[in-house]
């Protein structure tokens, strides 16, 4: 292990300088934001919850319920019907967006499947040939296919592999009328989960943790592009901690209360290229990090804008951020009644370069063992002032899930 640090630490200071971490830079990053209303409900601190509809999305250890088969869709109440979460990445979008979402999970013994469907709908956009007249429209959109398989190697370890066939459908606004083919690059995920159980007088206790890298990868480069990409790859790692009164009613346990903890990190690096134009010093980035070289080189100090955009104008707007300020912070608060029940606080912090902007989020849980119902509400953060304007993040958003279970052994019963 000692050997292991070591290496690690040398290779950490063999790499090149890093310029800025520009993850917005990255492709496919809107499938990183969470749909699954109890993961967006508990503030994304779900790495090291088990069994949830939505737990591929951050964690592939931790999927399924044993021999019960859930299938779970996002739905909407709003002018758009239908089943989808509507989404607004930008409050001045008059557009409307939307995720879709499908998701089917299944444990037995060991072992353990899933899979999962997301669509982010971000706008229609007019087609134009090569004189700039009107020749059609396309969607714009990201969209992966998820499997995702898990295996118990003892009674306190699990692990999990996931792979993802992403979509992204041809971009270029003026073009030829033919269509092009869609692109469909690799990611997967990989993650490990642990926990212990101990029986006090008063109830059963369940400690957790987690770690999992999400949608890594190689780069990409698609149809127009003068160089590769890297994908919009995130690492999460935290724990939880879930009680169980021993008091009954009806047979279900009259509270249950769980406590989550997470830290996450756009895992993307860049070489940041200067150039003076004008006697003005612009900046390009370039050279970014493959998939094992990120690994290490996503660990540097970077130099950023402190901002939700990309600053090109001077180097006073650059700041250094270290590692420890590159990550995000999740926690989350679950109180359970009955086992039907369930009460959801949450709370995320962004990282330093986004001026530590936090969000607080809520949501409800209702299970009838056949049936589940999920609700969150992101209550967005406060508007973050920068040096020549007023930045807010989206306006509130609200997740509704409704999930069905076929239990395969009726003498099971999990939650």
């Amino acid at each position: 292990m000692l050997r292991f640090f070591l290496l690690f630490s040398l290779s950490l200071m063999l790499c090149h300088p890093l310029g800025a971490q520009v993850a917005n830079w990255t492709f496919f990053r809107a499938l990183q934001y969470q749909a699954d209303p109890r993961a967006r409900a508990l503030g994304e601190a779900t790495v090291a919850l088990r069994g949830y509809t939505g737990a591929a999305s951050i964690n592939p250890a931790t999927i399924a319920q044993d021999k019960v088969l859930q299938l779970a869709t996002n739905l909407s109440f709003t002018d758009n019907l239908g089943l989808h979460s509507d989404w607004k990445f930008d409050e001045d979008l008059v557009v409307g967006q939307y995720i879709q979402y499908f998701g089917a999970d299944l444990g037995w013994g060991r072992w353990a499947v899933a899979y999962q469907y997301q669509k982010h709908y971000f706008e229609t956009y007019e087609r134009r040939d090569a004189d700039n007249n009107p020749a059609g429209t396309f969607d714009s959109y990201e969209s992966r296919h998820k499997i995702t398989l898990a295996l118990s190697l003892t009674r306190h370890w699990r692990i999990g592999v996931g792979v993802n066939r992403l979509t992204w459908p041809e971009q270029s606004l003026i073009t030829a009328p033919q269509e092009e083919e869609d692109e469909h690059p690799l990611a997967f995920d990989l993650g490990v989960y642990y926990e212990r159980a101990s029986s006090p007088a008063w109830g059963a206790v369940r400690w957790s943790g987690g770690m999992a890298l999400t949608q890594w990868g190689p780069l990409v480069k698609f149809k127009g592009m003068t160089e590769a990409s890297p994908l919009a790859t995130k690492l999460h790692l935290g724990g939880g901690w879930q009680a169980t009164g021993t008091r009954r009613w009806r047979g279900r346990a009259v509270w249950q209360v769980g406590v989550y903890a997470a830290l996450s990190k756009d895992m993307v690096a860049f070489n940041r290229r200067e150039e003076e134009r004008g006697g003005i010093v612009r900046y390009f980035y370039g050279d970014p990090a493959g998939p094992l070289a990120v690994l290490f080189r996503s660990w540097q100090t970077i130099s950023a804008c402190p901002s939700t955009f990309n600053c090109w104008r001077d180097n006073s707007e650059y700041e250094d951020y270290n590692a420890f300020e590159q990550f995000s912070w999740h926690l989350g608060l679950e109180v359970g009644l009955a086992e039907m029940l369930y009460l959801r606080y949450g709370r995320f912090v962004e990282p330093a370069y986004y001026h530590r902007r936090s969000y607080e989020t809520i949501g409800i849980g209702i299970d009838v063992h056949y049936l589940a119902f999920d609700f969150a509400r992101m209550l967005g953060g406060g508007p973050v002032r920068f040096s020549d304007s007023t930045y807010s993040f989206p306006a509130q958003q609200t997740f509704w899930r409704l999930t069905g279970r076929i239990p395969l052994n009726l003498l099971t019963r999990t939650r």
